[in-house]
């Protein structure tokens, strides 16, 4: 076989372990928690997501709808979509949070495709402020 063809396929292999490995890896990101429905109103017009986030109320944020249907995570102008575990640990952090609306929050897990594989989820004091124009 071809020594470049070699080289080649094996760059290959390694950039795909590499790839993998790190689609495995556990991270955080930092967002607001939303129930699903929510989000579909921030698609449909993400210029008012920073409103939407802010005003989330927790008695919508806890609605029998909103724990069936499940929570994201509102980062970087997209939706992560929480596991089982994580809608869970939604519920719970929305329960026990101080605030009333606008739940700040990092998440810990593993990224599989939109979703996140949830290890933990811990509310941040300190919420970004949003201008309303």
């Amino acid at each position: 076989m071809n020594p470049r063809r070699v080289f080649a396929c094996l760059a290959f292999v390694q950039a795909l372990s590499i790839t993998i490995t790190m689609a495995s890896e556990k991270r955080s990101w930092i967002g607001f928690i939303v129930d699903k429905d929510t989000a579909q109103k921030i698609s449909a017009n993400p210029k008012g997501a920073k409103l939407v986030l802010s005003a989330y109320r927790k008695n919508e944020a806890l609605q029998p709808s909103a724990q069936k249907n499940g929570y994201g995570l509102f980062v970087d102008d997209h939706l992560l979509y929480l596991d089982s575990q994580g809608n869970k640990l939604a519920v719970s952090t929305i329960k026990e949070s101080a605030a009333k609306s606008g739940f700040y929050v990092s998440v810990q897990g593993v990224q599989k495709g939109d979703s996140i594989a949830v290890n933990s989820i811990r509310e941040i004091d300190q919420s970004p402020v949003f201008e309303v124009k």
